[in-house]
């Protein structure tokens, strides 16, 4: 028979069996480590930096942002990832929260390329870009004090809407191309 202090595999099955169970008192403890109302932490994976080319750091180059915005975005759009992740459900009606903000997020982005669109043909990345960080904040866009959301997880939500090429820095280009540069 197994005993609680041997190393044996009887043992060492047990612990990882309960280390696997969700129970009542796992629960509770995790809700407890929540803070009600404390400062949104933002979180990144930095294990996944690439320095691919993709999508959002085409676009963004190509709207005029250089590669120190273009690191940031990359790690606040990581952190808007992380966060909706919390907030995203299996069940119908229960990620309601996401789509809101999606909704809300990507008007105001579509204002703010209103605003600074030019018929000329230039990037107009970094007069959208400081609008958005004023217009985007949840008290301007009616979002509840009980979501913890920041602006600059809203700012990683417009990072994540430019690489759907639902949001765009520049006049709109191929950006599948391969080496697709900004001009």
């Amino acid at each position: 028979m197994s005993t609680y202090d041997a190393l044996d595999s009887g043992t060492l099955l047990e612990r990882d069996l309960q280390s696997r169970l969700i129970n009542k008192k796992r629960i509770e403890a995790k809700i407890q480590g929540i803070p009600p109302k404390g400062p949104v932490l933002l979180q990144a994976d930095t294990a996944g930096e690439t320095l691919a080319e993709t999508r959002l750091s085409k676009k963004l180059r190509r709207g005029g942002i250089g590669e120190t915005g273009i690191h940031a975005a990359r790690r606040t759009r990581r952190s808007w990832a992380t966060f909706a992740a919390q907030y995203t459900a299996p069940l119908p009606h229960e990620d309601d929260l996401v789509d809101d903000l999606t909704t809300r997020v990507l008007h105001e982005a579509g204002l703010a390329e209103a605003e600074v669109w030019t018929d000329e043909g230039q990037p107009y990345g970094r007069k959208m870009l400081s609008l958005l960080n004023e217009r985007l904040r949840p008290e301007n866009l009616g979002i509840s004090p009980e979501v913890h959301v920041d602006r600059l997880h809203l700012l990683g939500l417009v990072y994540q809407l430019t690489d759907e090429c639902k949001v765009w820095w520049s006049p709109e280009f191929d950006v599948d191309i391969e080496g697709e540069e900004a001009g």
